[in-house]
């Protein structure tokens, strides 16, 4: 069995996957409740190693829709893994987009673009 192992390049998305997606991102908006909470806003070095900064943001209340149907991945280019404020927008940020595209009936072709 041949496995494809080209990275870097792009990937057409049939619109019934951004479709599923924004199903999926709508899911965990609609169970998902910010409060507020203590946030992990990053690190800072210091003379024994890293600690968390930390400050009062907003949290999801209840992450466990989210981290069934759309978990945090860690990573150098994933970002927080937190279900905080700053996951909360990015869905928010998804929803809007994929609302906007998939209401254009002649949009054309769909391309996923990797970076790793």
């Amino acid at each position: 069995m041949r496995v494809d192992t080209a990275i870097c390049r792009e990937y057409y998305v049939p619109r019934a996957k951004l479709q599923e997606l924004l199903d999926t991102v709508k899911t965990v908006l609609q169970s998902s409740r910010l409060v507020a909470g203590e946030i992990q806003k990053g690190y800072t070095v210091t003379s024994t190693g890293t600690e968390p900064i930390i400050e009062d943001g907003q949290r999801i209340a209840d992450p466990s829709v989210a981290s069934a149907v759309l978990p945090t991945q860690a990573g150098f280019f994933f970002g927080g893994t937190d279900y905080d404020q700053y996951y909360y927008s990015d869905l928010e940020y998804t929803r809007d987009t994929l609302t906007e595209l998939l209401a254009e009936k002649d949009a054309g072709s769909f391309y996923y673009q990797s970076s790793w």
